[in-house]
């Protein structure tokens, strides 16, 4: 467990500042390689289940992959670096089977799921849902998922909370024709979506400095694949 506190200023870059205070209900963090937009969420999201912990409230966070093959090691396991540098891992348990994140005390929970069974997404009875994070969206089907699960999970807001905060993370794909760019495109002017582009460019904190030979790697393939974090 890291000992050390948490300090938010230093864990994320200021371009950020703009998707963490937003009030908007819906917001899209479009970054490719070393962006970070992944761990700006899993933050923000813990940050928001452990305001309501404290108050005494029971909350609940569902976290969405285009399949649960990828959420072991990946959303999953995000979540739990969130925790662990935050402080808070001990408070909470984690499990594999269903899988799920569940705070001590409350029964708090992060719970995960894969696009890949719409049929358990539809029947989810998840109730006091604070936060849905679509992460890696690009790899979903269509925009079909959001349309389908948010209206559940929306339906089932906790009482302690204005709004269940949608987020969608993802890497653009090159063809600005995929779905998910046309998708986002359109939302650039809905005012109830914030619409954030990052590159490893806006990591103004050196995280991805730090790791050098990362990055040479992200400059070299920029310099030979046009677009690359655009």
């Amino acid at each position: 467990m890291n000992d050390k506190p948490f300090v938010l200023s230093k864990n994320i870059n200021p371009h950020f500042y703009k998707v963490w205070n937003t009030k908007k209900s819906n917001i899209i963090l479009k970054g490719g390689r070393g962006s970070f937009n992944s761990s700006v969420v899993a933050f923000k999201l813990c940050m928001m289940m452990y305001q309501e912990i404290i108050q005494g409230h029971t909350a609940n966070v569902v976290c969405v992959r285009e399949n649960k093959t990828n959420l072991r090691t990946l959303v999953y396991k995000q979540i739990n670096w969130a925790l662990t540098q935050m402080n808070l891992v001990d408070e909470f348990d984690s499990y594999v089977s269903p899988m799920r994140i569940t705070h001590k005390q409350t029964g708090s929970s992060f719970l995960f799921y894969g696009a890949d069974d719409p049929d358990k997404l539809k029947s989810d009875k998840t109730t006091d849902v604070i936060g849905l994070w679509y992460e890696e969206a690009a790899n979903m089907k269509s925009s079909e998922v959001f349309d389908q699960s948010n209206p559940i999970f929306i339906r089932n807001k906790s009482e302690c909370v204005d709004d269940v905060k949608i987020f969608c993370s993802y890497n653009p794909p090159k063809n600005p024709y995929d779905w998910i760019n046309e998708w986002v495109d359109s939302k650039k002017k809905d005012s109830e979506y914030l619409v954030d582009h990052s590159t490893y460019l806006d990591d103004e904190m050196g995280f991805t400095v730090a790791q050098q030979q990362r990055l040479r790697a992200l400059k070299l393939m920029t310099m030979t694949t046009i677009g690359i974090y655009i």
